[in-house]
């Protein structure tokens, strides 16, 4: 039954390209409703557009979207801490490991990930803290070291 499936639509196909009304032509560039959906070509077009946008800025405008993009991390940072403190005293107001016995292994493997989460991200907080501070300080004093070298 397949063959014969196969050899129907073989001929129907064949009768179309007779007729011409099977062209090979491609969709998306005859129909402009059609969009092309390449992710990557997406992602490399955001990625042109900003560096665009930082070849523009000055040195003191490159120091405020540093800025920017680093309190962005430290707001994240802050959360992350925020969710894992809160995190434990959640499951011991609703006293989950007494109520669920099966999720207590887990929640007792989750307690000891909490940990080694919690010191990177107190680790992370004070690197990018100190990343900031250090280039802050840099810009400030930038002026100054160009002036003494000249």
């Amino acid at each position: 039954m397949y063959h014969k499936a196969e050899k129907e639509q073989l001929e129907y196909t064949n009768e179309l390209k007779n007729l011409g009304l099977f062209e090979k032509r491609d969709p998306i560039e005859s129909d402009p409703q059609i969009v092309n959906s390449d992710f990557s070509e997406l992602y490399m077009k955001f990625i042109d557009t900003i560096k665009d946008f930082l070849n523009v800025l000055s040195s003191e405008q490159l120091v405020i979207v540093f800025n920017l993009c680093g309190y962005t991390i430290l707001i994240m940072l802050m959360t992350s801490i925020t969710t894992i403190v809160i995190g434990q005293d959640l499951i011991n107001y609703f006293e989950l490991e007494s109520k669920y016995p099966k999720l207590a292994t887990y929640i007792h493997f989750q307690l000891k990930l909490r940990k080694y989460y919690l010191m990177f991200y107190i680790a992370y907080f004070y690197l990018m803290f100190l990343i900031l501070i250090c280039v802050n300080i840099f810009m400030f004093s930038i002026d100054f070291i160009f002036y003494l070298w000249i």
